[in-house]
């Protein structure tokens, strides 16, 4: 009977230990993209989010596709920290822009999306992003 008490004790703890801070990142990267820049400190590096709809899309092409979301015992998957680490793969990706669009799980209580990569050749931000 101890012995059964001491294994109920240490269930919460395990289910615990499942429970992790990593995402689940995957990256797609399309033939005649920039070669990816792992040492690029993405710090340094600006992307510029747009809408689906945006004009200044048209003036881009798409280098990537990538996503970022639970991995099914993510606990900090919030909608900034996701969108911060798909920036962080954009810039790795040598994209200077990126559209998000959110992936709807209904098993899961994290903040997921999917984000296009894109190189524009002119920045988006003087297309009035």
């Amino acid at each position: 009977m101890v012995v059964a008490r001491r294994g109920l004790a240490v269930l919460p703890l395990l289910a615990l230990a499942c429970l992790s801070p990593e995402l689940d990142v995957q990256v797609i990267q399309y033939p005649g993209a920039p070669p990816r820049a792992s040492d690029v400190d993405p710090a340094l590096c600006d992307v510029d989010l747009l809408d689906p709809g945006h004009h200044a899309l048209a003036a881009c092409r798409d280098i990537g596709d990538a996503f970022v979301g639970d991995t099914g015992s993510s606990l900090d998957c919030g909608e900034e920290r996701v969108t911060e680490q798909l920036r962080r793969v954009a810039c790795r990706a040598g994209a200077d822009t990126m559209v998000i669009r959110r992936v709807e799980d209904p098993l899961s209580d994290c903040f997921q999306a999917r984000a296009r990569l894109l190189v524009c050749e002119t920045p988006a931000a003087e297309n009035g992003a």
